[in-house]
């Protein structure tokens, strides 16, 4: 595959037909939930647990109501599927689009995600986690900046990452962020009736390759196939063309609770080509709430 070149679903069905699989913990996906029936949040005991074992299956031909497309963001997470042609956001069990991409252990030891963990964050802030997104896949010395600003202690992993701590425990970013991933695919499953077990995962376009392989495993730790990581922009310029048809170059600008990127993208009838991306790390939403804070 060309360097910025992106595949239309269609292509990208079955890149990972032979990814490896991880080692295990299944989850029996014949029990999916109703609506109705909470959702099913790991308790906190269980998150140093190992990645799930994703079961790739390879059909010939797979529905695009079956993928889900997620944007998993600093601040916000949500999720989208392809029904009768059109996208639909998946909508939450409060009715909300948008879930805080947040998550807090109660004091009564519960697993909180999205508004109830959000709700917490003043009170309890050390046992509540936010935007965990700027710390993937990084190395303990690329986050100085950032350490400033968290609320848990920090160290380095035995990995080469970084383990935050929260309630007591030593957590990965990753596992955090799979109890988000996890809650979004509960939540898509009680949206459409019907178990949900591949995904596509948007990251920043300045994503590195092992920022990029963290967000593949923390799907993969919540039991999805995550059939392509792809670039914001990219998939902006995608949403946007399939209502607008274009042909030529787009400049996408990206405004997140992380970053602020920039892409020129190359857009024709079959691929999207990114020709040219550019951004800062520490401009996005969270940066600018911090500016303010210390200027009041």
């Amino acid at each position: 595959m060309k360097p910025g070149l992106f595949l239309f679903p269609a292509d990208i069905l079955h890149i990972l037909a032979h990814a490896p699989q991880k080692e295990a913990i299944r989850r029996d996906r014949q029990n999916h939930p109703t609506p109705g029936q909470p959702l099913e949040v790991p308790p906190f005991e269980t998150w140093n647990a190992k990645p799930y074992n994703v079961a790739i299956r390879n059909e010939g031909g797979i529905g695009l109501d079956d993928v889900l497309g997620i944007d998993l963001g600093t601040t916000h997470t949500v999720a989208a599927c392809f029904l009768q042609d059109r996208p639909e956001l998946i909508a939450l069990p409060d009715g909300s689009r948008l879930l805080p991409s947040v998550v807090a252990v109660s004091p009564q030891g519960q697993t909180l995600v999205g508004h109830p963990a959000k709700a917490q964050l003043v009170t309890h802030p050390g046992e509540t986690v936010a935007s965990i997104k700027r710390l993937m896949g990084r190395r303990y010395t690329e986050i100085t900046q950032e350490l400033t600003h968290l609320n848990q202690p920090v160290r380095p992993s035995a990995q080469g990452g970084v383990v935050v701590q929260v309630a007591g425990r030593w957590v990965t970013p990753e596992e955090i962020s799979a109890i988000i991933l996890l809650h979004i695919r509960e939540a898509s499953e009680l949206h459409l009736e019907h178990p949900i077990t591949r995904a596509v995962i948007t990251v920043p376009a300045y994503f590195d390759d092992a920022q990029r392989q963290a967000t593949r495993l923390a799907g993969e730790m919540a039991g999805l196939d995550v059939l392509q990581i792809l670039n914001e922009p990219t998939a902006a310029a995608v949403a946007y063309s399939c209502q607008n048809p274009v042909h030529g170059n787009i400049l996408v600008y990206d405004f997140g609770g992380g970053t602020i990127d920039i892409s020129l993208l190359k857009v024709s009838d079959k691929e999207i080509t990114v020709l040219s991306t550019a951004g800062d790390t520490h401009l996005g939403g969270d940066d600018l709430d911090l500016i303010l804070m210390d200027y009041l």
